[in-house]
This record gives structure tokens, C-alpha cells and sequence, in this order.
């Protein structure tokens, strides 16, 4: 039996485990937690997309767990020229067809969001992120990824309403 088809084998235990740091990622209102769990989470999820032996999801997640740490401690807009272009490099060094560049796309759209937007369209960007990068997880075959994505794209939107509903209540004292 494969790793992907093995719900129990490391793989995808890994994917698992990333699941659980993503999800935890974006339920924080602190945007630096965010980005700490989210560094973790990048980390697991390259190891895990490796060993089912998705390049481009692999490297596109490691770029992830760079941004991600780097944007919790160093916000430059700037930086979004060289965590993209590592994306794309990637994207053309392991690509085999166009759906290999799905995760590329999204953690694309996750870099942009990551260092040049806060709070709620922080929130939107990394909902539509996940939504692409779920597709792809989809295609690898991983049930942590696609777990995973959903959960994200779930969390942000309940994020995004429970930052939303703070702003209103701060308004209205």
C-alpha cells in the first residue's frame, strides 16, 4: 500500500500533525501566533508532501515555513519580491504539468497576503490561498492536506467574523 493510500502510514500522520498546527494557526486574532504556528505547520507539511512525493507542494510549503517565520518578526514589503520569486523558482525547477503549479498559485497568494495585508484582508488572502492549495493537496492525495485546507479556509472565516465582531463592539462603547 502506497503512503497515500495508508491513512495510518507516517505520511500521512504528518499531515496530521500539520493539520493540527494549521488549524491552530488560524484561529489565533494575533497575527504573530498566526505566523509562528504557520511556520510550524510549513515545516510539516514539506515533509509530509515529500514523502508522498509531491515536489512542488513539498517546496512550495518549505517557502511557506520561511515566509511565514520571517513575517513574524520582519515585516518589510519588500520581502515579498524574494519569498515569491523562491515560489515560482521552485514551481519551474520540479513542475511536471500545470496542476503542479496549483500550489505555487496559492502559496503565491498566501506570501502576498503574509507581508503586505493585516488583520481581516490577511484573513481573505490566506482563505483564498488555502482554497488552491486544498485542490492540490486533493490531487497529491493527501487526507491531512485537504483536512487541512478546509479547516484553514473554515478558521479564517470564523476569524475574520470574530475580528469583524470585535471591531463593532469597539465602535459601539
Amino acid at each position: 500500500m502506497t503512503a497515500a493510500a495508508d491513512p495510518f502510514s507516517l505520511a500521512q500522520c504528518l499531515g496530521y500533525v500539520a493539520f493540527v498546527l494549521g488549524v491552530s494557526a488560524f484561529l489565533q486574532r494575533h497575527d504573530r501566533r498566526l505566523k509562528l504556528l504557520n511556520c510550524a505547520q510549513g515545516a510539516v507539511y514539506a515533509i509530509h508532501f515529500l514523502m508522498l512525493g509531491s515536489l512542488s507542494l513539498a517546496g512550495s510549503a518549505f517557502v511557506c515555513a520561511l515566509r511565514s517565520g520571517t513575517a513574524a518578526f520582519v515585516m518589510r514589503r519588500w520581502l515579498v519580491l524574494p519569498f515569491v520569486a523562491l515560489n515560482i523558482a521552485i514551481g519551474f525547477a520540479v513542475a511536471e504539468s500545470a496542476t503542479d503549479w496549483l500550489p505555487v498559485l496559492g502559496f503565491v497568494i498566501g506570501t502576498v497576503s503574509v507581508f503586505l495585508f493585516e488583520g481581516i484582508a490577511l484573513r481573505v488572502g490566506m482563505f483564498l490561498s488555502s482554497a488552491v492549495v486544498m485542490v492540490a493537496a486533493w490531487i497529491s492525495g493527501s487526507i491531512g492536506g485537504v483536512a487541512l485546507e478546509a479547516s484553514i479556509a473554515a478558521a479564517n472565516l470564523v476569524t475574520i467574523l470574530r475580528i469583524r465582531m470585535a471591531t463593532l463592539k469597539v465602535a459601539a462603547s
